[in-house]
Order: C-alpha cells, then structure tokens, then sequence
C-alpha cells in the first residue's frame, strides 16, 4: 500500500493536468485481485486550493497539444455564459476555472486532455441529482465533492441542457 501511495504522488507531481488513483493489485490463490479502497482521499476546499494553482493562459493549453478539447471548453463556457455574462475563463496549469470581476470562483472546472474535457462540478452529492444524471446516460462520477464527467464534442451536443443546469447549480450553491 505504501508504494501504491508513493507511486500514485510521484505521477500526480509528474502529470497535475490527469486524476490519478492507486489501485492495489493483490494476488490470491495464484489469481490477480483489484482492491477497490479508498486508503487516502484528498481534501479540497473550494476556492482555497486555487491560490496554490499557478497562473497560465490559453497559449499555455493550446501549445501542449489540446486545442480540439479547447473548444469544448469554449462551447460550456458559452453555457455558462447563459446564466451569468460577466463570467470570464481563468487559465491555471492544472485547470481552467471562472472569475467574475477578477474575484476566482472554484465551483466549475474544465480540465483539456487530448481527446475529452474533463468537466468538474462541485456540488453536494445527492440521489435526486444522481437519478437525473443517469437518465441522461452521461457517463459521471462523485469524488471529491464534485461531480466528474468526462465529455467528447457529441456528449455537449446532446446533453447539452443538462450540463448547463449541472453547472448553474454548481454556480449558485453556497460553498460546501
């Protein structure tokens, strides 16, 4: 477990833009076992963790190879746009989040990758919230006081509605 967890540090120092996990593999009566334990969970606090976020700009994103998921990114934010105009993208190496009058807000995040968008909504998990999300057949998770997607270009399109309402509600809740 003690390797897992250096190992799962040295590759979350070496890649910050990817979520990492360590997965134990164990061996039991000579087959292969994942074990699925949760042995060190992160704590984030809203906004509080983004003064340690070095600033960046959209060059930045753009020069390491994620222009295409960039226009996802540029897609949601019109989204977001809808509910509030004066919102603006605030470009850190890690993510990119939203500010309004200079003031950051770490409620919703865009992580560009290659291929997808990781899109961050911070919210309080619940089963009403969960039930509406699987109707949509987005693919999502619950970690870390947020709920995860991970979107392609046909994935904003359809469920395009429901994504904007995910990220209203992350806007406007009062911090967790």
């Amino acid at each position: 477990i003690i390797r897992a967890i250096e190992y799962w540090d040295l590759e979350r120092k070496r890649y910050p833009q990817y979520e990492h996990c360590a997965v134990p593999v164990v061996e039991v009566e000579r087959n292969c076992a994942l074990v699925f334990t949760t042995v060190l969970d992160e704590l984030m606090r809203g906004d509080e963790d983004e003064d340690s976020n070095p600033p960046a700009d959209r060059t930045y994103w753009e020069q390491r190879g994620f222009k295409s998921t960039m226009q996802l990114a540029d897609r949601l934010l019109e989204m977001v746009r809808g509910f509030d105009s004066a919102l603006m993208p605030n470009y850190t190496k890690f993510y990119i989040g939203l500010s309004k009058n200079a003031q950051r807000s770490g409620r919703i995040q865009f992580v560009p990758q290659k291929s997808r968008l990781r899109l961050r909504t911070f919210l309080e998990q619940s089963q009403e919230m969960d039930d509406k999300l699987e109707q949509t057949g987005l693919d999502f998770r619950y970690t870390k006081k947020a709920y995860r997607f991970s979107l392609a270009k046909d994935d904003i399109e359809k469920h395009g509605d429901a994504l904007q309402e995910l990220m209203r509600q992350a806007y406007e809740r009062k911090p967790l």
